[in-house]
């Protein structure tokens, strides 16, 4: 397990600690949206004001906490990279395939059963925060489009639909895919640690 325990602190403990950051930067940035989302407004009550407001707060506190995200990402990346380190690209399907299917590769003292541990386990940190900063990058991404929707141009609500029902899209498609990854990776974990008791 020495590929996700080196240095001084575990990915768990710079997980919890991205998560906590994150939700804070991001609250900042929502406020910071909407005071400017209030200045930036000019088209009176109805509709169009709160468009405008709610788009300016998705927009900084969605990118705010995205980038706070990126830089955990950036940071679990050469971890994430490790447990594949040196291996054959067989190898590589080896502990991929077992993650996937939950099947501990067998004996659980070998090398390559102890690279699939470690990569499951950095996956089910690293996937979470994967979700995380791709919907928080959507969710800025939309929100300045969010005021031209109702706009009286055609091609710039046009345009402001196709992309946020892009991007909307997009959010369904991949959130239940890296859920599933996220737990396959904690019930190989679960699976590993039974099996490696049991040949104790």
């Amino acid at each position: 397990m020495t590929t996700v325990t080196q240095g001084s602190e575990t990915p768990e403990a710079i997980a919890r600690r991205a998560w906590r950051r994150t939700v804070w930067i991001a609250l900042a940035g929502a406020v910071v949206g909407a005071i400017f989302g209030v200045v930036l407004e000019r088209v009176g009550a109805g509709p169009g004001r709160l468009l405008v407001v709610v788009g300016c707060t998705a927009a900084v506190g969605g990118l705010a906490g995205a980038f706070s995200m990126i830089a955990t990402t950036l940071r679990l990346t050469p971890q994430l990279q490790a447990p594949l380190g040196g291996l054959s690209r067989s190898a590589r399907k080896t502990v991929s395939q077992a993650i996937a299917e939950q099947a501990p590769i067998e004996p659980a003292a070998s090398d390559l059963a102890r690279r699939a541990f470690d990569l499951a386990r950095l996956r089910a940190i690293s996937q979470p925060i994967a979700l995380g900063q791709f919907l928080l990058l959507y969710l800025g991404i939309a929100g300045p489009q969010l005021p031209n929707l109702t706009d009286d141009d055609p091609f710039t609500a046009g345009f402001s639909r196709v992309l946020c029902g892009a991007l909307l899209l997009a959010a369904v498609a991949f959130t239940p895919l890296l859920l599933r990854q996220t737990r396959a990776a904690r019930r190989y974990i679960q699976a590993a640690t039974e099996a490696a008791a049991r040949q104790r």
